[in-house]
């Protein structure tokens, strides 16, 4: 550890300034930036939701979870699989939705179809794991369908009368593509996808994310509802506490959280490195704050001496921008200090959290572990651009974790593995914690935790829909 202290009641080096709202701080760091930041990024979209609380029940009740599966999870646009993991024509990933389980395939060159992964005799799971046929055939009595879900098969055929093969289609949900993701929605009524995105796509380029692969995939149980696993990952005022190793190069507490008014899906923070903490009980030179950022992000290299006047942000900023540029034979000297080394994510609600910029590559997706409102999936994937002029490498499988720790996992790095460590060792304590808890309702910042506010309030609008 440095030799500061975290001290959360001092405010200097990034402190908000005489008559500064929160949301300002990052705006004024990144005004000062050398290389500016896009107009999408430059600008703050705050929402005061009030100061009401979330009433516990609804992360561990078995009636609430039921009301999410049968009034959300039926009616959203969620992310199932990457394009690239079912790049041949018969290709097929499982996608599962507490007890909703969907196949999607791949049925000709150019389009994806989601079928109900189950048999329409007597209800068989057609395929239980990923893999590539040529058609569906039940294991259990062979009732088959094509890939584009026609029926083809019925053994003893005579027996089945009331068959007819123009009904018994295999099911389908609703499938769009964005980005090289797979998107399915249950609801045959649904708005399109682009619709639903709302601003994201104007902040996020598609191609940004198709030009993309699959590195390495990482899977977990997680020991808490998925609500509260997402929200861990909404916020950053748990970095003064889970996070403290950071604070030498992070400017947490003045995070910006936006809310876009009329693109209700979709909220973002915004969090700049290459600054201190406010919660650093003293101001740190820029030298000291390039040191914690080498020691801990660039895992233990030793910082390069500033030239005098020099400031760590922008330094920072350009060695990543030359790194990956080197690394991936591409150039990136046009991105912005801020795309360059900040920590920039987009919810899609329900379960997708995206990133934007060159330090965090990652994307996380959270469900329902079956219909245990206790446990949660989550999905980990690791998405690096495809190096110029090479072929796209094969997509990672993905690896089932089990116990493992995430500091433990090839390919995830020091600084990503111990983070993703500090931030999933708390989810199994607050899902205890919150049925032992006396009060009804779990008390929210009226800033920091805006977004958690805003994902709850957009979960109670599609129960009310009923």
């Amino acid at each position: 550890m440095a030799d500061w202290l975290v001290d959360t009641r001092t405010r200097p080096g990034t402190a908000i300034m005489p008559g500064e709202a929160p949301h300002e701080v990052y705006q004024r760091l990144i005004s000062n930036d050398e290389n500016k930041a896009p107009e999408t990024i430059a600008t703050t979209l705050p929402e005061d939701l009030g100061l009401g609380g979330i009433d516990k029940r609804r992360y561990y009740d078995p009636a609430f979870h039921r009301l999410e599966v049968e009034r959300l999870w039926t009616r959203t646009w969620q992310m199932a699989c990457r394009e690239e993991e079912i790049p041949e024509v018969g290709d097929v990933v499982v996608y599962d939705l507490a007890e909703h389980s969907f196949l999607i395939t791949r049925v000709s060159p150019d389009e994806i179809r989601a079928y109900r992964n189950a048999c329409l005799h007597r209800g068989t799971r057609l395929c239980d794991s990923d893999t590539s046929v040529r058609q569906f055939r039940c294991p259990f009595h062979g009732f088959t369908w094509s890939l584009e879900g026609q029926l083809s098969e019925v053994p003893c055929r005579w027996d089945f009368p009331q068959v007819e093969e123009a009904r018994f289609r295999l099911p389908e949900a609703k499938v769009d593509r964005w980005g090289g993701f797979v998107f399915i929605n249950m609801d045959p009524d649904a708005s399109p996808l682009a619709d639903y995105m709302g601003i994201l796509p104007d902040h996020v380029s598609g191609e940004h994310f198709a030009g993309k692969y699959i590195a390495r995939y990482f899977r977990k149980v997680l020991p808490a509802n998925w609500k509260a696993c997402i929200e861990a990952f909404l916020e950053a005022y748990h970095s003064v506490e889970t996070h403290a190793w950071s604070l030498g190069f992070t400017n947490d507490a003045n995070a910006q959280y936006d809310i876009f008014p009329d693109s209700p899906h979709v909220t973002r923070f915004m969090h700049a490195f290459g600054v201190q903490s406010p919660h650093v009980d003293r101001t740190l030179t820029e030298q000291q704050v390039l040191e914690e950022l080498f020691k801990i992000f660039w895992n233990g290299e030793a910082a390069p001496e500033l030239a005098p006047g020099e400031k760590a942000r922008p330094f920072a900023a350009a060695l990543a921008r030359q790194r990956r540029s080197a690394e991936m034979g591409r150039d990136y000297s046009h991105y912005s200090d801020a795309e360059s080394i900040d920590s920039i994510e987009y919810t899609l609600f329900p379960n997708l959290v995206l990133f934007k910029g060159l330090m965090v590559p990652t994307v996380y997706r959270f469900r329902p572990n079956g219909n245990d409102p206790d446990s949660c999936i989550f999905d980990l994937y690791l998405l690096l651009e495809v190096p110029e002029g090479e072929p796209r490498p094969e997509p990672a499988m993905v690896f089932e974790m089990g116990e493992m720790s995430y500091a433990e996992l090839p390919g995830l790095g020091h600084f990503f593995g111990t983070t993703y460590d500090q931030d999933t060792s708390n989810l199994g304590m607050q899902q205890k914690g919150m049925k032992t808890l006396l009060q009804e309702d779990l008390v929210l910042g009226r800033y920091q935790e805006s977004r958690l506010r805003h994902f709850e309030k957009m979960i109670d609008q599609y129960i009310a829909r009923g």
